[in-house]
């Protein structure tokens, strides 16, 4: 994780991915299981996203049938659920070595339990922000500046990502959580509180990045 987190920040997204895989084939893994085992974590990151969105909806939109909106979840999993199916099939054709491999796919039951667990990850990311934004304005403490920070930070992290020309998405980030603090935050302070969270994220990364990589490098010698 620390791998990729310090690779995120070189042009084209996959080095530190890259560096990750080379540090689990010293522990046992093969390229194919790594190479699953990645695009799941990715592929839940992204749902656990958009299950936090569904979630806050009704205390982010006044329409009537936002309220609605939360009821989407379950069937937000079922099809989610469904899709990793059908990509692990798709990815056992392609790749198998054994005549009748039997594609490895994750139980409903456990696909349930790690969405949360991606989504309380969402909300504890959301949480620093929240906390970054508090300790350095003079915004008051509310319910509508807490979930749209946890929201703001889940939506902007996920940008930033996808936007593979951006080294650790850098603008795409912050374009996006100041554009969705900004109506509770005002502007300006949305602006100042996104330059301060990335300096803040990329002080944190590197270092604790760093701290892990030599940890991890001295028990593999």
């Amino acid at each position: 994780i620390n791998a990729v987190t310090l690779g995120k920040y070189i042009p084209g997204k996959i080095w530190g991915l890259v560096a990750r895989g080379s540090r689990l084939k010293l522990a046992g893994l093969s390229t194919k299981e790594y190479v699953k085992a990645s695009f799941m974590e990715q592929y839940l990151l992204i749902l656990g996203c958009m299950i936090l969105i569904s979630i806050s909806a009704p205390l982010l939109i006044t329409h009537p049938l936002s309220k609605l909106i939360p009821a989407a979840t379950p069937i937000e999993i079922l099809i989610a659920h469904k899709l990793q199916k059908f990509f692990f099939t798709k990815y056992s054709i392609i790749t198998k070595n054994k005549e009748h491999e039997t594609p490895i796919t994750i139980s409903l039951t456990d696909f349930t339990k790690l969405s949360i667990m991606y989504t309380l990850l969402w909300v504890s990311g959301g949480l620093v922000f929240y906390g970054v934004a508090l300790s350095s304005t003079n915004i008051t403490p509310s319910i509508s500046n807490l979930i749209s920070s946890i929201n703001a930070n889940a939506i902007g992290v996920t940008a930033g990502f996808l936007a593979l020309f951006a080294p650790g998405g850098i603008g795409v980030r912050e374009g996006s959580i100041a554009a969705i603090i900004a109506p509770t935050m005002g502007l300006t302070i949305a602006l100042y509180v996104t330059i301060i969270y990335r300096a803040f994220s990329i002080a944190s990364e590197i270092l604790c990045g760093t701290i892990a990589l030599s940890i991890s490098h001295r028990n593999v010698k």
